[in-house]
């Protein structure tokens, strides 16, 4: 890769120069040193029921245990899961300075494609509907935040079951629109 040379693709700009990347890393440390200041207790006791919101600033006893996380990883995951839903296109970046949102979105250049077997899935335009791959945070948390691939992949499972209440199914739907919606335990088999 040319550190010196920047042109646009799909409009975004490509070729993410190893400056900015260090500058992002340093903007995203400056984030999570933020976020251990504004939260210093957010290990919450074993019967706390976290939901969509409050599951991405806490972490129960109970999920550290299921989950194998280890507290001192905690900050930096949550703010890289933050940015990284910036990153997929999901969410508009909400940061005290533009340059961090720009610089998110400008490494989605440097991303490795999603590899599942024989087959690989680089990472959409962000004109494109988006697709939440473990794989592509696990490797933005590692290039962005050193987070290990173990922890980043659990922190990655904490936030689907968080998320669960909120997610439909196609098949959900399609109970829904023939007014099937009645949940029971009777196997149909």
């Amino acid at each position: 890769m040319n550190d010196s040379k920047e042109t646009v693709k799909n409009g975004e700009a490509e070729g993410m120069t190893t400056e900015e990347r260090k500058e992002l890393r340093a903007l995203l440390a400056e984030e999570v040193e933020d976020w251990r200041e504004r939260r210093p207790d957010f290990v919450l006791p074993w019967d706390r029921a976290l939901d969509e919101d409050s599951g991405q600033f806490y972490v129960t006893k109970a999920e550290l245990a299921v989950f194998h996380l280890k507290t001192a990883y905690f900050p930096a995951l949550f703010v890289a899961y933050s940015a990284y839903e910036v990153f997929i296109g999901i969410v508009e970046p909400m940061y005290d300075t533009e340059r961090v949102g720009e610089l998110i979105v400008k490494a989605r250049s440097i991303c490795s494609p999603a590899k599942y077997g024989e087959f690989s899935f680089p990472l959409e335009p962000l004109e494109t509907p988006r697709r939440n791959d473990r794989q592509w945070f696990m490797w933005f948390a590692k290039e962005f935040f050193d987070i290990p691939f173990r922890q980043s992949s659990a922190f990655f499972d904490k936030r689907s079951y968080n998320l669960a209440p909120i997610t439909t199914f196609a098949d959900e739907k399609e109970a829904s629109q023939r007014g099937d919606n009645e949940i029971t335990d009777d196997i149909p088999f």
